[in-house]
């Protein structure tokens, strides 16, 4: 009953539905008229990112020449399928070609929170994994990372990965919508080929030993996402 109230509403009441990317605009479009959607891409505070230190206690411990230290940041429930990241880890901790020394961080609490430690423990990651639970300052962990791993079976355009484009730190991703362009570009991130644990391993290992570096990539300022709302506002209420 509350998705068919949604979509009346959408189709018949509302002047326009916003979608964060083009990507989910042709997805909209299946339920709601074109002419209805308008795109406009979520923004971060790029001025306050730019003060952010990459202070994350772990580097206190074991400093980033020593070590690559891995992410992934959300909220721990099925969609983000941090069961692939842990099985990525395993993949990566347990092979022998892997010369280098890596750490994986949980970022982030959830329901699966206990489930995830567990399944860590079963592959033998105690050592490797750590789960921080939920952080305040999270920018400043993300920019303590060498890489942010995104794979979520689905996604918009998540905040966590604008920050870590606005903050300097490469994503491994697998489709991520509005941005796969750039990636392909080498902008911002790397994709990794299939939605399964041992592309991301691929992916990931390749951007940890490549002499070629992921060029930066600039994502929408929070101020120009404000501005596109307040123009469409205006727009409709004439």
């Amino acid at each position: 009953i509350q998705v068919t109230v949604d979509q009346f509403c959408g189709r018949y009441l509302q002047k326009k539905i916003i979608a964060v990317s083009e990507e989910l605009a042709h997805k909209l479009q299946v339920d709601y008229p074109k002419q209805h959607i308008t795109v406009i891409e979520n923004g971060v505070d790029l001025e306050a990112l730019k003060d952010v230190k990459a202070d994350a206690p772990f580097l206190l411990h074991e400093p980033k020449v020593k070590v690559k230290h891995v992410g992934i940041v959300g909220r721990l429930v099925p969609v983000k399928r941090v069961d692939i990241f842990l099985d990525m880890a395993s993949e990566l901790v347990n092979s022998e070609s892997t010369d280098q020394v890596l750490k994986f961080h949980v970022i982030g609490d959830g329901p699966l929170r206990l489930q995830l430690e567990k399944r860590a423990e079963q592959l033998g990651l105690s050592d490797a994994v750590t789960f921080h639970g939920h952080i305040k300052n999270v920018a400043s962990y993300i920019k303590s990372l060498d890489v942010l791993v995104m794979c979520s079976d689905h996604e918009g355009l998540p905040m966590t990965l604008l920050e870590s484009m606005a903050l300097g730190t490469p994503i491994v991703s697998h489709n991520a919508g509005a941005v796969t362009e750039s990636f392909e570009q080498g902008e911002g991130g790397v994709l990794s080929e299939e939605h399964e644990a041992s592309s991301y391993a691929s992916a990931l290992y390749k951007l940890l030993t490549s002499d070629s570096k992921v060029l930066p990539a600039k994502p929408n300022s929070a101020l120009d996402n404000a501005q596109a709302i307040i123009a469409l506002y205006r727009e409709i209420s004439l």
